[in-house]
């Protein structure tokens, strides 16, 4: 907390910004559950002040809004991080206050299009969610086939006398919209950038401020080295029409595949937490590159059809690492062959539930299992079954059969699962039936 801020703060508040109902909209249904609606409810607050730049007091904001003052920074923070204000402190040093500029939110179009804001909200809500809110902001492709015959300003209306015209200087109410996350170019090196691209291809003046911020931003979400990012340029820039920024995110995510455990630095298996009933280890799983787990599970040995569908997996479907490697420990206590049909059909099944978390999905399975344990005990007690149970199609579906020498090949690598792994789970559950 700002040890300068108290109840008797001054503040004033720069707004010349005019929501119109499609940025009210955007607030409640995409922002809010980035920010929550406690920030939601301060920046409402703020924006429906008068825009006369009156002097006043933080204590306003903890009687007008229940809330205390350490809990106003913290929302705050969520506000000036999206670049939905700015906060600006008098440089008088013997005077406290502080400036809030409003800022309007993005529109769908920009929003969906960063990479980091997009990632951040289906990391909050998850696929189903996030695919859901997307779909209501899709508007209808421009039709082909049609001509611009719209006349121009010159065409119709008659030269004006601008003798006397002065340009007017005044500031306006305006957009004043907001730019997304807060990112700051000279968070990476681009003059060592564009020392390491001399000799290639890639000019300098490819690097536009939407190049530029989508560098930033891909290098920040996927802990991009400055090395690794100029090969990802290299690969994303065309001679004639520059860098593309789709093939950069492409280049970012394959990137991040196959170097995110040694670029993250991310827990090996031996320093998990195997203890039973450990939450520890669902965590631990979260964190986890499904490409360093199925190496983990296969003693270091993956074969080759091993690393395609899991990077398969992380390429095309939206699940999260930890809901990937439990996804990956069910497969394989089932048998020893990862098999595309049977492996996506789970993945797809996921994928709709919304699963974010490994612990999430395991106790999915150990849900399910019950539930059928229940259903066959009750069948048995019966002479006759009414009742059909009703079970996905991944859970019994029988994977083909692999040759022998794969099978003996696969044997040796099998791993010794811990104790709280999710295979070592259902055994257990198994067993005590």
């Amino acid at each position: 907390m700002n040890t300068r801020l108290t109840p008797r703060t001054e503040f004033l508040v720069y707004n010349k910004v005019s929501l119109s109902p499609y940025d009210r909209e955007m607030l409640s249904d995409i922002y809010m559950p980035l920010i929550g609606p406690v920030s939601l409810s301060i920046y409402n607050y703020l924006i429906d002040m008068k825009q006369d730049m009156t002097v006043r007091f933080h204590s306003e904001f903890m009687d007008m809004l229940n809330i205390e003052l350490s809990t106003f920074t913290k929302e705050l923070e969520k506000l000036e991080a999206i670049d939905l204000l700015k906060t600006y402190v008098n440089d008088d040093e013997h005077t406290d206050q502080f400036l809030y500029e409003i800022k309007s939110p993005l529109d769908a179009e920009s929003f969906f299009n960063d990479p980091m804001l997009s990632m951040f909200l289906f990391a909050k809500i998850g696929s189903k969610k996030f695919n859901e809110k997307k779909a209501a902001w899709v508007y209808y492709t421009f039709p082909d086939g049609f001509s611009d015959v719209s006349r121009n300003f010159k065409e119709v209306f008659s030269t004006l006398r601008m003798n006397e015209f002065q340009k007017p200087t005044e500031t306006f109410i305006s957009k004043n919209e907001s730019k997304g996350p807060r990112i700051d170019v000279t968070d990476f090196d681009f003059d060592m950038l564009y020392t390491h691209l001399r000799g290639t291809y890639v000019e300098k003046g490819f690097f536009n401020t939407e190049v530029q911020r989508t560098i930033v931003k891909l290098s920040q979400v996927f802990n991009l080295s400055l090395y690794q990012m100029k090969d990802i340029i290299i690969k994303s820039t065309d001679r004639k029409d520059g860098i593309d920024i789709e093939l950069l995110k492409h280049y970012a995510l394959r990137e991040y595949n196959v170097t995110s455990g040694k670029v993250n630095k991310k827990p090996q298996l031996e320093t998990l937490n195997t203890h039973e009933n450990s939450t520890d280890y669902f965590e631990q799983l979260d964190d986890i590159s499904p490409l360093n787990r199925i190496q983990h599970l296969r003693n270091n040995n993956a074969s080759k059809n091993d690393m395609r569908i899991v990077t398969e997996l992380i390429m095309t479907t939206q699940l999260s690492d930890g809901v990937i490697n439990v996804l990956l420990e069910y497969v394989l206590q089932k048998g020893e062959y990862l098999n595309d049909n049977y492996v996506f059909s789970i993945a797809r099944d996921w994928e709709n539930k919304g699963f974010l978390t490994a612990k999430e999905a395991s106790e999915s399975i150990l849900s399910f299992m019950q539930d059928k344990e229940k259903k066959k005990n009750y069948a048995n007690n019966r002479f006759k079954v009414s009742h059909k149970t009703i079970e996905p199609k991944w859970f019994t579906e029988k994977k083909p059969s692999e040759n022998n020498d794969e099978k003996k090949t696969l044997e040796k690598t099998k791993p010794e699962l811990k104790d709280d792994s999710i295979a070592a789970r259902i055994q257990q559950f198994r067993n005590n039936r």
